[in-house]
């Protein structure tokens, strides 16, 4: 479990009053200006309604959602043809109605904001039954990237990253952590800011957010100054004022995570199957007030449940939907179509996390990934890396259309996701007609064959 959010009133206070009487008669010059969503507007920045400890209603704990519905809004996800905020908002909205607790119109209960932010992109919008309601088959994938150091804190280099990937194309959430305790913290945007003393030493050293405390909506820019640590690598955190100068109390900067379009699938792909696996947030109630965060496998698209496995392989009674045979094997049911003219198309994305110091595929078994169909394996057709190197595109074509597949992956990590460097994978499949029957199709407008039923 990872919480990366939960704060009191009193501490919601701490924060703004990182903010000196000083820092607020100045417009510094900024490394990294305050960046902009893709529609060219601010990036969001969503507010909790800020209810406090009132019994027997319990507080306002959303800064985790919001901070995940700023950063997927600003990289292009929600409804489409509303505006960045507009869009946050119902991301927001989409989050509460999920994970609300007791009837509250508000988050109770503490979260993961990447957790979150995941949820929602393989929930809702890449799921096509939320048409209209945050489906965004253009933005395909998310390429996440996190950083999670626990109750350490991350550093000045990892801020110096961080400023880097908004330059580069990455949105930005960061999650504070109380180290003396586990359920007090907070979550916020990162959107510009200066670069830390040892990159800039000239320069001021101020960052630059969006809260999700209230402060009226898409309201200004919040420039803080960054703490760093004397005695340690220089730690990037908040200096609690109650003791100043004590840092066994402050709060520190300990998760960060990027996100910003990934490699593109085909939308037909997207719509038709998709299965995705995943770390996201269970929508229920634990003892601790925080949602618990695990691997979760759902499947979408309108051929999701219509098909039944091998019954060879498959549990009694036949199931329609994917599962594990192991921990290295991964069913996926199909519909058998004997028709020459067909063939499967399956993409299948890898998301890796944390930075690496060397090329992926000088550590990455990913080369390994095999799919079977009746009797035969096929490797690989295509290779593609995003240009972080953090999400890695395979595409597989297979000769016809055969009634199942399974998806051999090279490790137990697949399946676990909590140990190796494996965050995520998404696998999408479609049948498609060989490039003689698709020429048939434009010149002699013989639409009936699509009519077929796909997967």
């Amino acid at each position: 479990m990872k919480p990366s959010a939960i704060v009191t009133l009193a501490g919601l206070a701490v924060l703004l009053l990182m903010l000196s009487p000083a820092q607020a008669q100045f417009e510094p010059e900024y490394d990294v200006d305050p960046k902009s969503s893709t529609d060219g507007t601010p990036v969001p920045d969503v507010d909790k309604i800020g209810v406090p400890q009132i019994d027997p209603l319990p507080p306002d704990k959303g800064c985790w959602a919001a901070t995940a519905a700023n950063v997927l809004a600003a990289a292009g996800w929600g409804v489409p043809g509303l505006l960045a905020q507009e869009r946050a908002d119902q991301i927001y909205q989409d989050l509460i109605d999920e994970f609300e607790y007791i009837g509250a119109p508000y988050l109770t209960h503490g979260g993961d904001s990447v957790a979150a932010a995941k949820w929602w992109v393989h929930n809702i919008g890449l799921n096509q039954a939320h048409a209209g309601g945050g489906y965004s088959p253009t933005c395909t994938y998310v390429n996440f990237r996190v950083e999670d150091r626990g109750f350490g804190s991350l550093r000045e280099s990892d801020y110096n990253f961080l400023l880097d990937e908004l330059v580069r194309c990455q949105y930005v959430g960061v999650s504070l952590r109380d180290p003396t305790n586990p359920e007090g913290g907070h979550a916020m945007t990162l959107v510009g800011g200066n670069y830390g003393p040892s990159r800039v030493p000239a320069s001021p050293d101020i960052s630059v957010w969006h809260n999700s405390d209230k402060d009226g909506g898409d309201g200004p820019d919040e420039p803080k100054e960054n703490t760093w640590g004397i005695e340690t690598d220089p730690a990037w955190g908040v200096d609690l004022p109650a003791t100043p100068g004590d840092p066994s109390d402050d709060w520190v900067a300990a998760m960060y995570f990027t996100a910003c379009p990934g490699l593109p699938k085909p939308e037909s792909a997207i719509s038709n199957f998709d299965v995705h696996y995943y770390i996201g947030l269970f929508p229920f109630d634990t003892q601790q007030g925080m949602y618990p965060v695990g691997p979760q496998l759902i499947a979408t698209g309108v051929n999701n449940g219509v098909y039944t496995a091998s019954p060879q392989i498959s549990p009694s009674p036949r199931v329609t939907f994917p599962y594990w045979i192991n921990d290295n094997y991964l069913m996926v049911p199909n519909e058998a179509v004997a028709d020459p003219d067909l063939y499967k198309k399956i993409y299948l994305s890898v998301d890796f996390t944390g930075t690496w110091n060397l090329p992926p595929w000088e550590w990455s078994d990913v080369y390994d990934i095999r799919v079977h169909a009746e009797g035969l394996e096929y490797a690989p057709d295509s290779v593609e890396w995003a240009d972080d190197w953090g999400q890695v595109l395979l595409t597989f074509i297979l000769d016809g259309q055969p009634e199942d597949e399974v998806i051999e992956f090279p490790s137990a990590y697949y399946r676990n996701l909590t140990e190796g460097n494996i965050l995520e994978w998404n696998l999408a499949t479609e049948c498609v007609p060989e490039p003689a029957t698709l020429a048939l199709l434009v010149l002699g407008g013989l639409g009936v064959l699509l009519k077929r039923r796909r997967n």
